[in-house]
């Protein structure tokens, strides 16, 4: 009797180490799954900044490219430039300009 009182003893300590452990575990998943869901609505918000950021940038390239166009002092490209004697002259229209 006494060794079978003795073997409840031991598996009884032994639930309730594992009890114990369970318990730990189950706080450290707790901690991990809050962590995720933190990180996980860090990253949606970082995407959602990203996007914002590639459309300014789209807008300001496209404003720049509007006002880079809208500078330019027209010159002869050289499909509009006549040939003399083997070299490129610019037409008179250019020259007054």
């Amino acid at each position: 009797m006494t060794r079978r009182f003795s073997s409840v003893n031991v598996l009884g300590d032994r639930v309730e180490h594992l009890q114990h452990l369970l318990a730990l575990e189950s706080s450290k998943v707790e901690r991990l799954s809050a962590e995720l869901e933190d990180m996980t609505t860090t990253i949606a918000e970082a995407k959602t900044y990203e996007r914002n950021l590639e459309h300014m940038v789209t807008q300001l390239s496209r404003q720049l490219e509007q006002k880079t166009k809208a500078l330019e002092i027209p010159t002869p490209s050289e499909t509009n430039k006549l040939e003399v004697n083997g070299s490129y002259k610019c037409p008179l229209v250019y020259l007054l300009l």
